[in-house]
Order: C-alpha cells, then sequence, then structure tokens
C-alpha cells in the first residue's frame, strides 16, 4: 500500500523505520490526544510496536502508517485509518494524522487527510470516516472542515472530552 501526494508518502512499516520513529514517537505532540498512545522508550519496543502495527495492516489493512516527506525520506509523523469504538453501540472509523511538533504549519495534515479518507472509502468500501480533535487543539479541527468534515457530536474517551467530525462518502 502507498499513498502519494506532491510532498508526502505513506506506506507500510519495516523494521528499519523504527530507528528513525523511536525519537518521533517521544515528541509531547504525537501523544496529546487520548489514544492511541505513540511514545516508545527502548528501540526494542519500538521495533516490536513496528512489528505488531505491520501485521495488523497486513490483517485488516488499517491502522497507523509512516508519513514521510518525499524528497528527503523524512519520517514526519503517522497517519491511517482505525476503528474507533466510542461505546459498545458505535463503532466508526477514524482517520488520524499526527504530525511530528517540528514540521507544523507546513499543512502536512490538510494534505494528507484526504488522502486517507479517499483510502477508506475506495479502498477499504466506508461508508464514512469520521476525525477526533479536542477543543485545546483548534488546528485538528481546521483541517478536519477542510477536508469536507462537519462537526457531528462530542463524546468522553478516556475521560477526555473529545469533538467528532464526519463525512461520508460521496
Amino acid at each position: 500500500m502507498k499513498i502519494e501526494t506532491t510532498r508526502l508518502l505513506i506506506r507500510e512499516w519495516n523494521v528499519t523505520d523504527a530507528k528513525a520513529f523511536l525519537p518521533l514517537s517521544q515528541d509531547p505532540a504525537l501523544n496529546q490526544a487520548p489514544q492511541p498512545k505513540l511514545a516508545q522508550t527502548s528501540m526494542d519496543d519500538c521495533e516490536r510496536k513496528l512489528i505488531e502495527w505491520a501485521l495488523q495492516f497486513g490483517q485488516t489493512k488499517m491502522g497507523l502508517l509512516p508519513i514521510f516527506l518525499k524528497d528527503k525520506n523524512i519520517l514526519i509523523g503517522v497517519g491511517g485509518i482505525k476503528p474507533l469504538m466510542l461505546d459498545p453501540k458505535n463503532l466508526h472509523f477514524e482517520v488520524i494524522c499526527r504530525i511530528g511538533s517540528q514540521y507544523w504549519k507546513n499543512g502536512y495534515a490538510s494534505e494528507i487527510i484526504p488522502e486517507l479518507m479517499k483510502y477508506g472509502f475506495k479502498t477499504l468500501g466506508l461508508n464514512e470516516v469520521v476525525g477526533v480533535g479536542q477543543s485545546e487543539f483548534p488546528a485538528s479541527q481546521r483541517v478536519f472542515e477542510k477536508s469536507g468534515m462537519s462537526y457531528l457530536k462530542s463524546a468522553l474517551l478516556q475521560n477526555k472530552k473529545i469533538d467528532i467530525y464526519s463525512v461520508a462518502a460521496q
């Protein structure tokens, strides 16, 4: 699987990505959301996590994948689609984009989220995808709205108030 934009590339993980992911995983910007937590504490833990994510993606075609600056082959974040269960009756599919703080304010999330949505609709056959934001991070909400999502509702996730944005397949 590969998703490319003008500046970015998403592809499946390989274990050699651990060296670049370990320091990125410790960026607080990647760990502010209620879940999933991405921080890894050692190279061994990092390699195990990437293998876990790679196996999960191999089975479901969903999960977190690395986002690279295409021209420099620099890992800048993670993105993908994953199931989100807010309660036993509400299964959603969440589009996720977490960019390391040193790469913020370059429009990367706005560039990749529409491509992830297309992947969810066309490849996975989803009828709807959601984005999860928090009111203390208004940039996420702007990115979701720019990508065609509309505010759906607020909810609690791991005791944190989240705002859910939604868009249906066209």
